[in-house]
């Protein structure tokens, strides 16, 4: 009987596991103190009745580590970290990229192939869709939702 891996990532907002992403190394925290305080720090989280650290048990998945972290030895298989590396891609820094801004979904739009809106709706089609991306709709209904809505509303 095959023996089931139960090996998930412990960072928030990762979903990672050995079962669904089997490319991917999982990486028990370090043994050394400091080290392991580093690595709780990067990833956001604190050590208490929710959140505990413990060898065979809890891992940080590799898509977390730069690649010039990640080795395998001569003749091996397994994927290891370098000693004193530290987790530091993650979703709130867009994975470590340097990129600093981001472009507008319109800057985005006008980058693809046919998408000259003016050109495909004429320049009254665009001014519409300004005055009701800027004003406010004049139909809209105040609702009240601290009550429950009376029968027939």
């Amino acid at each position: 009987m095959p023996v089931k891996i139960k090996c998930y990532c412990s960072v928030p907002f990762c979903s990672n596991s050995k079962r669904k992403q089997p490319q991917l190394s999982f990486h028990d925290f370090p043994k050394d103190k400091h080290v392991r305080v580093k690595w709780i720090t990067a990833i956001r989280r604190e050590e208490s009745a929710k959140f505990t650290v413990q060898r065979g048990s809890t891992y940080v998945c590799s898509q977390h580590f730069r690649p010039e972290e990640l080795y395998v030895r001569p003749g091996g298989s397994r994927v290891r970290l370098m000693k004193g590396s530290v987790p530091s891609r993650f979703v709130w820094n867009n994975f470590g990229s340097r990129r600093e801004t981001r472009q507008t979904p319109d800057e985005r739009a006008s980058t693809r192939p046919g998408s000259d809106i003016e050109a495909a709706m004429g320049e009254r089609g665009v001014q519409e869709i300004e005055a009701m991306r800027w004003e406010p709709a004049a139909n809209v209904m105040e609702h009240d939702y601290s009550r429950p809505p009376a029968p027939g509303e």
